[in-house]
């Protein structure tokens, strides 16, 4: 796509009165009918809605059939809701609690009679899985769950379990890269699908936010919303903590090791291999201005070290003529097999700042970055590997999000969400690089191979990704009609490094052939481009998404949704033109 084009489009949507924006799945929403003693509607009543740790308000009137809404809520609580019009007694609502998701219906009957009576506390909620707003199979996890459920990962991942439809990474039995994850609106997954995880960080072992970062999430898999798609399987969709108008932090930690793991439950009861893993960070939130401006921050690091031992068990003469001849023959340190520590340390560092501009806006901003790193090593009963033979996978993640939300009337609201993820995953080969050797031989044990040099896959492997994306939604109320106008527009930037054998590998079926140099097998890769040692992949794709939807509520007990949703999948650049493949 040409830059003049992509800048065109960029303020066409940023700018275009039919895009403003307003979407549900980072917050709740509270709605209802104001009446009068008699049934009768109640229009212009004024609805305040209050958080009352952060002090935040948001406003409408009652329409001309006494319907409210107040969207774009932040998630959590306790919120006070009061209602009133002139004429008529204040009703006052406290302690109530928001899921991430909710549409909270709650109705109110004003008295004409000016009587002074304190607010009224709620001490019964109604379910909110039982009513017109739930049209699919979901599990919403609060922030208790998170606390108080088990976990050792401490991944927001352990807590897809809580869904019944979700058995380890898959949902309905489907492969976890049907899956979507979102946090705060935005896509977190790994798009090239190399990690099990789904996630970005994921071939390094790590989490791709920290835990305790995460205020709530849930798990949807058939909704019917034309903002959600992007998956067969399910959605994973999470949201941040945020400050409050006090000061709240902690400072964790978590270790674990062997002594923590039980034995063999055979009648070996051998113990489990030495390790340690531990995890250690802190959080603090609170005001910089009350009422206004809140930040909240999260740091974490984790350290894991697995000492890897050679369990296939070799004569020590194999070995040692194995070592000498590739030192006096080829001049090559191999290493060692001596017992070796992969390490996985990972960090991670969050922030957001919450502005509430005014009544009617409220703005987000917030970075997460991930720094991990994880060893590879095989050592099995069939594969000895020198220490030559080691790895590092490295990725660095870095994600920014920002997210408006604006009412302009009781019946327009709107939010826009903009984000963007920087991922650059790479293997270091800490060795002095040299062609990957695999031998085998008689007196190796269970028919196996001792291998040294440097990894056949890593010698020249990275993937960096980047992600634009737009999510902007209109949302109009019309009496009991509830329109949404939207688009979510995501451009994609892939560069990909990946060249096996780069520095050849050799394959032995003996030690006496690596000693006469007579291999039987040898492959090597190199590049068919004149001047260019390592060339890469180089790609984008856009996709580009529209989508209207009604919702119509008839009765209390009754609501039609009605969408339309159309993603269309573009890919601007022209590939290389293999002459030779067309010419067989």
């Amino acid at each position: 796509m040409h830059k003049p084009f992509k800048l065109l489009l960029v303020l066409f949507l940023l700018f275009s009165p039919r895009f403003v924006a307003a979407q549900g799945v980072t917050s709740a929403s509270v709605s209802g009918i104001i009446t009068d003693e008699k049934g009768e509607p109640l229009p212009g009543a004024t609805i305040v809605v209050v958080h009352v740790p952060s002090g935040t308000k948001y406003g409408t009137s009652s329409q001309i059939d006494g319907r409210y809404y107040v969207r774009n809520l932040r998630v959590g609580g306790p919120y006070t809701i009061t209602v009133s019009n002139v004429g008529y007694k204040t009703q006052e609502i406290r302690n109530l609690e928001l899921a991430l998701g909710q549409n909270l219906e709650l109705n109110f009957k004003l008295s004409e009679q000016a009587i002074s009576v304190s607010g009224v506390e709620v001490i019964a909620e109604r379910n909110a899985l039982l009513n017109t707003n739930r049209t699919g199979a979901a599990t919403t996890v609060s922030r208790q769950y998170i606390e108080n459920f088990p976990t050792i990962s401490r991944s927001f991942q352990d807590f897809q379990s809580l869904s019944p439809q979700f058995v380890g990474n898959s949902a309905l039995g489907r492969n976890n890269r049907y899956n979507n994850i979102q946090i705060d609106g935005t896509n977190y997954n790994d798009l090239f699908g190399l990690p099990s995880s789904g996630t970005p960080g994921g071939q390094a072992g790590t989490n791709p936010i920290s835990l305790d970062a995460i205020q709530e999430f849930q798990v949807t898999l058939a909704p019917f919303d034309v903002r959600q798609s992007g998956f067969t399987g399910a959605e994973v969709n999470a949201i941040t903590r945020s400050g409050t108008n006090q000061f709240h932090g902690s400072v964790y930690f978590y270790g674990q090791n062997q002594n923590f793991v039980g034995k063999s439950p055979d009648a070996f009861k051998t113990p489990y291999p030495n390790f340690s893993n531990v995890q250690t960070g802190l959080r603090l939130g609170g005001p910089v201005v009350k009422d206004k401006v809140f930040f909240f921050v999260n740091g974490e690091i984790t350290r894991r070290r697995q000492p890897l031992y050679d369990i296939m068990n070799p004569p020590s003469a194999v070995l040692q003529r194995i070592d000498s001849i590739a030192t006096a023959k080829y001049g090559y340190n191999p290493g060692d097999v001596s017992t070796y520590t992969l390490l996985r340390p990972s960090n991670k560092i969050f922030a957001r700042l919450d502005f509430n501009l005014s009544e009617t806006q409220k703005l987000t901003i917030r970075n997460n970055f991930v720094d991990a790193t994880d060893d590879n090593l095989v050592r099995s009963s069939t594969q000895l590997s020198f220490s030559s033979n080691d790895y590092t996978f490295v990725d660095k993640t870095n994600s920014t999000v920002i997210q408006l939300s604006s009412t302009f009337s009781s019946t327009l609201s709107n939010e826009l969400i903009l984000g963007y993820t920087a991922i650059r995953d790479r293997r270091d080969v800490p060795s002095p690089a040299f062609p990957m050797v695999q031998i085998q031989d008689p007196t190796i044990p269970n028919s196996g191979s001792i291998v040294f040099g440097t990894e056949r896959y890593s010698g020249a492997n990275h993937l960096y990704q980047n992600i634009f994306e737009l999510t902007d939604n209109f949302t109009w109320v019309n009496g009991a009609h509830l329109f949404t106008f939207g688009t979510h527009e995501e451009i994609f930037g892939f560069e990909n490094l990946f060249i096996r054998d780069y520095y050849g590998w050799y394959l032995f079926n003996s030690i006496s052939d690596f000693a006469n140099g007579k291999p039987a097998r040898y492959n090597y890769s190199y590049s068919n481009i004149a001047g260019v040692s390592q060339p890469v992949a180089k790609w984008n794709a856009v996709q580009y998404g529209v989508y209207a939807q009604d919702e119509w509520t008839v009765n209390p007990q009754l609501k039609l949704t009605f969408g339309l949703r159309v993603d269309v999948p573009t890919f601007p650049d022209k590939p290389l033109d293999n002459l030779t493949f067309d010419s067989t």
